[in-house]
């Protein structure tokens, strides 16, 4: 859903999904994440701008997941879901579940994380 938009952010009722890196060059970007960098990617910025009162639920993949684990920790209304989120900040809240995969390079250190379904690596399916 949210690969399919153009800016990687899509709302379906309300839930906001965020998609993780996937253009070329994007991830340069994401090395900035673990200093604090979540604000300076323009999926950040384009998820803040689509951020409606209808929205109640905020869920990403990858570098998404970082920015939904953002977007929630800023709005104390909102819950959320990352997916194979990097460890840039351990968001620890009943608002937020994080899930990885054992053997995902992106989020296996993440260990505060609940790990799920080790044989799809780095992908929304747990």
């Amino acid at each position: 859903m949210a690969y399919e938009d153009p800016y990687g952010v899509t709302v379906v009722g309300d839930t906001m999904y965020i998609a993780g890196t996937r253009a070329p060059g994007e991830w340069v970007l994401d090395l900035a994440l673990p200093f604090g960098g979540v604000k300076l990617q323009p999926r950040y910025k384009t998820a803040a701008s689509r951020l409606t009162p209808s929205v109640t639920t905020v869920v990403g993949h990858s570098m998404g997941g970082t920015v939904a684990q953002q977007i929630v920790r800023e709005n104390s209304t909102l819950t959320g879901i990352s997916y194979g989120a990097p460890p840039t900040f351990q968001h620890s809240s009943s608002r937020f579940t994080r899930k990885r995969d054992l053997f995902d390079p992106v989020s296996a250190l993440d260990f505060g994380a609940t790990t799920h379904n080790v044989w799809k690596p780095h992908s929304y399916n747990y």
